[in-house]
């Protein structure tokens, strides 16, 4: 009694740091005019044996963000509704007054104090809270591995009832090991993370719990290794039924370990390793979602974070899921799993799980084969991915892919890792997602110095921005004359073979002087003999940094037949090289088309086409304008007819599609033998379709591709409509018809006149060609012209006549799909002079194409009235005739 405080530096009583060894008390007092005086904490250890009581009413304040009581025996805090236990802040002064007597100078902040933990004890079914409020505490100090929370519990018993776990600085609660808290009727509101944070197999039990404005409403799942076969558990928390998991970082499973998660479960940040097995049971109605803390779509609640549409989900690095090269395959499934908003989302090193029936949806890559991996990934969706559904070692190749699909912005392409191979590989044609001979699409790529890579015929190799190949000693890229096994090496923008790879329509295009690919490097230590390049396109490289399509240092690669367009340069030989270039076009290339940089040898450049049927541009070729050369490069004889290996359309063998290439096209359908007739060089680039063989049809492609209207022909895209971009696909499905019809009209004529023989078309939706072969008498018409009809200007026409049978050929095609029926052409003929009385003769249809498709079936032959001249004459009375009595 009879004690005053002054001038110091505290108004509270102490407790002295050290071990309680012994049982003991905390009951309210009042000192110095101060009713129920605060106890101030530093650190408190309660031993093993020892059980420390705290009456109702008493405050606690803890001095610094460092101050925590360790509970080793047991911690009995038993307030009442009106007399709470308070475990705060020194600078709260709401409870227990101005402790650190400074007046309003300081307010109490989240992580003032560290926390209260329970830890693993004979005693801890002595462990009671009830009516507690814990405020301003989980500084973070010493809370390792995201083992969060201002109360927290490690492998022991606690109930904690009624209590009030606010303005933490983390998480409200912990739980990790093998706790078993009981929380009930509390309330956790106002923390910065996640309102429990937990290891994943412990064991609490939440009744009647709510909390408020949190960092994440979800369940925090702390870092940890799994070595015990588990089911990861539904919990329901705060009112969410399934609550959302938080993982706070990586899971991993340990070597012979399975840890199985159920339908439904949603997981937000964090990631798994698995070096034992994993099996994901999602189902079609309940999958197993692994996504980014700010998606709302998924989880309960749907926005975690609370902040509405603040905050919008973006593709983060890392990867979901990593499976090491230790992980069982055999046992390790994910089914009905969707991973979102991530660099990758499966990244397998040398593993072969089973992927079913999985989505992969806005991350970079679905997955990466990394060593020698080889999953089975079937009917899975690959949606709005940044680039490919996945990327893989040259050396691994899922050993499934059945039903897999692909849409939004994903690449149409299988994406290569940027590796040194060192194991001879083949790369072959592969068909995925419904793709047939999809794209590779590839970052650096280098073949080590004992290695070779084969390329199959046909394969489409594109690369990314400042992406190459470099070669240390052998690749061997031998295609086929037929556009279906020409090798393609090109820039990933590049729709031109095999479609819209990137899934931008015309956004991109590979002309850029900046950020293309930089080309086929062979260096010095290549081996001649087994670097070949014959039936290869190489386009769009070097542009950037003055670069070549190919680069060769101390290299004497053989490239044959090869088309090398587009590029900087077309081919640079650097040092001691003597590549070998012959019956190859080299042309529309900004540099030279061979840059003899060195000219250590006389490079074998014969037999080449240079962009012009003079040759290329050198002093000693007079007249030459073609592509140019340097020095030191044997040219003569070059080929002067044209491009020999010409891109698909191009039927005029000058290096371009022109829509000069599509008259060629309809001259040939109505007179294939004649002075129109094509080449065999023309006639394996004339069918951009890729079906019906060669007709007015690929005119009109050729036509809608050189007006932007389709990007890529189906013939370069295999005939398959999927690989084709949307807008190129939703082109070419509007022009399949069916029910076009065809009527010849029927008219009147007189003997010696011309006569015009309109050619009416019904339900012509779609129809951008047509060839029409008629038949006619040759003894009675003469065929003069075929004039373009009401509906079809703008349209190109050509016609063939055969005079002495009777036979006319007729084809036109638009760039544009008519829109209306009408008069799709007018024949016309001279009517022969010698005709007597009236005679009908037929002009009937012997063939009909609409576009593709034969409709001979749905047309009507017209009729031809000849009026001749008479065959009788009748004698009728003269009238009036006054001087001829005898006709009155």
């Amino acid at each position: 009694t009879s004690i005053t405080f002054s001038a110091n530096g505290s108004n509270g009583i102490r407790i002295l740091e050290g071990t309680l060894s012994s049982n003991a008390s905390l009951i309210t007092r009042s000192i110095a005019g101060f009713t129920n005086i605060a106890y101030i904490i530093d650190n408190l250890t309660i031993g093993s044996s020892a059980v420390l009581t705290i009456n109702p009413g008493v405050v606690m304040k803890f001095s610094n963000s460092y101050a925590s009581i360790a509970v080793n025996g047991a911690l009995v805090a038993d307030g009442t509704a009106t007399a709470p236990i308070v475990f705060t802040s020194f600078k709260d002064d709401s409870n227990g007054g101005d402790t650190n007597n400074d007046g309003n100078s300081s307010v109490p902040n989240r992580g003032d104090w560290n926390t209260v933990d329970f830890n693993a004890s004979s005693l801890d079914s002595l462990n009671s809270l009830k009516h507690c409020d814990f405020r301003y505490g989980g500084s973070n100090y010493y809370e390792y591995y995201y083992r969060y929370g201002e109360m927290r519990v490690f492998n022991a018993a606690l109930k904690a009832d009624s209590c009030i776990f606010e303005q933490s600085n983390t998480a409200g609660i912990g739980s990790f090991g093998s706790a078993h808290p009981a929380i009930s009727n509390s309330e956790i509101n106002n923390v910065n993370s996640t309102p429990v944070s937990m290891s994943m197999f412990s064991n609490p039990t939440f009744t009647n719990n709510s909390a408020q404005n949190v960092g994440s409403m979800a369940l925090g799942i702390v870092p940890e290794t799994y070595s015990v076969n588990d089911t990861v558990p539904i919990r329901n928390f705060a009112g969410y039924t399934n609550i959302t998991y938080y993982l706070y970082s990586t899971c991993t499973i340990n070597t012979g370990t399975l840890i199985t998660i159920p339908a439904g479960t949603v997981f937000k940040n964090g990631s798994w390793t698995i070096d034992g097995a994993i099996a994901v049971a999602g189902t079609s109605g309940q999958p197993v979602i692994f996504t980014d803390a700010r998606d709302d779509a998924y989880g309960n609640p749907g926005d975690s974070n609370g902040d509405g549409s603040a905050t919008q989900p973006s593709i983060a690095g890392g990867n979901r899921f990593n499976f090491d090269d230790v992980s069982m395959d055999s046992l390790s499934t994910v089914r009905y799993a969707m991973f979102r908003y991530t660099d990758i989302g499966i990244y397998l090193q040398q593993a072969g799980p089973n992927i079913n029936n999985c989505t992969f949806d806005h991350t970079n890559w679905g997955l990466y084969l990394n060593g020698v991996s080889n999953p089975a990934v079937d009917s899975c969706l690959f949606r709005d991915l940044t680039y490919a559904p996945f990327q893989t070692s040259l050396v691994s190749y899922p050993k499934s892919t059945l039903a897999d699909s692909i849409s939004g912005t994903t690449y149409r392409a299988i994406g290569v890792i940027s590796e040194t191979l060192v194991q001879d590989v083949t790369l072959p044609k592969r068909n995925f997602a419904g793709k047939t001979n999809i794209p590779y699409v590839f970052k650096n790529y280098t073949v080590a110095s004992n290695a070779t890579l084969t390329v199959a015929p046909g394969v489409i190799l594109k690369f990314f921005n400042g992406a190459g190949l470099t070669v240390n000693k052998g690749l061997n890229a031998v295609g086929g004359f037929t556009a279906d096994s020409t090798i393609v090496f090109t820039d990933y923008r590049d729709d031109f073979y095999g479609g819209d790879t990137n899934a931008d329509s015309t956004a991109t295009t590979p002309n850029s002087y900046y950020a293309g690919w930089s080309g086929i490097a062979f260096a010095d230590q290549s081996l001649d003999n087994l670097c070949q390049l014959s039936h290869c396109i190489i386009r769009y490289a070097g542009l950037s940094y003055s670069g070549a399509a190919i680069t060769t240092t101390n290299a004497s690669p053989t490239i044959t037949y090869c088309s090398i367009t587009n590029n900087y340069d077309g081919i640079r030989a650097g040092g001691a090289s003597n590549p070998v270039v012959n019956y190859s076009d080299i042309y529309s290339n900004s540099g030279y088309g061979v840059n003899n940089v060195n000219k250590s040898f006389n490079i074998d450049a014969r037999w080449n086409w240079w962009g012009s049927n003079t040759g290329p541009t050198h002093a000693s070729n007079p007249g030459g304008t073609g592509e140019g050369i340097t020095d030191s490069v044997r040219y003569s004889p070059y080929l002067g007819a044209g491009a020999s290996n010409p891109v698909e359309g191009d039927v005029s063998l000058n290096g371009s599609v022109q829509a000069f290439d599509a008259s060629l096209i309809l001259k040939y359908v109505v007179a294939p033998v004649g002075p129109d007739s094509l080449n065999e060089a023309q006639m394996r680039v004339a069918d951009v379709s890729g079906v019906g063989g060669i007709t007015a049809y690929d005119a009109s492609l050729i036509l809608q591709y050189v007006v932007g209207l389709i990007s890529v022909f189906p013939a370069e895209a295999s005939s398959n409509m999927k690989v084709l971009s949307p807008a190129t696909k939703g082109q070419l499905a509007l022009q399949k018809v069916s029910g076009v019809k065809l009527t010849v009209a029927n008219v009147t004529v007189n003997r010696g006149d011309s006569v015009i023989v309109p050619v009416n078309l019904e339900n012509v939706e779609g129809v951008t060609s047509a060839q029409i072969n008629v038949k006619y008498d040759p003894k009675l018409f003469t065929f003069e012209k075929v004039l373009v009809g009401d509906i079809t200007s703008g349209f190109s026409v050509a016609s063939a006549n055969d005079k002495e049978k009777g036979y006319l050929n007729v084809a036109m095609a638009g760039a544009s799909m008519l829109k209306e029926n009408g008069t799709v052409g007018y024949l016309q003929f001279r009517v022969a002079d010698d005709v007597s009385g009236r005679v009908n003769s037929p002009i009937s249809i012997v063939r009909f194409l609409a576009n593709e498709s034969d409709l001979t079936k749905l047309t009507s032959a017209g009729q031809v009235e000849v009026i001749g001249k008479p065959t009788s004459f009748v004698l009728e009375q003269n009238y009036p005739n006054p001087f001829n009595p005898s006709t009155t």
